[in-house]
């Protein structure tokens, strides 16, 4: 599961063994400070071979009332 915090500033992951209860990651995939991008929203994903490929939208660095689609690839190893 992706997630933003209410604030728009911390991509986060979670897990899940039943898809009913699910444990986010402490550590945010992606955030504001790193990204240069202010409002991160909507983000998806999709996983090959452990490599996260996500997609997010924020706000323009220039424009505050433009959106901007980012790409970013992580590493991602889930627990056993």
């Amino acid at each position: 599961m992706l997630t933003v915090s209410e604030w728009g500033d911390n991509i986060m992951i979670g897990e899940s063994k039943d898809y009913i209860n699910f444990v986010i990651r402490r550590k945010p995939l992606i955030n504001c400070h790193c990204s240069n991008h202010n409002y991160l929203y909507k983000p998806t994903g999709v996983f090959i071979d452990n490599n996260l490929l996500l997609f997010y939208t924020a706000c323009n660095v220039d424009d505050n009332k433009r959106n901007d689609l980012l790409f970013t690839k992580k590493h991602i190893v889930f627990s056993s």
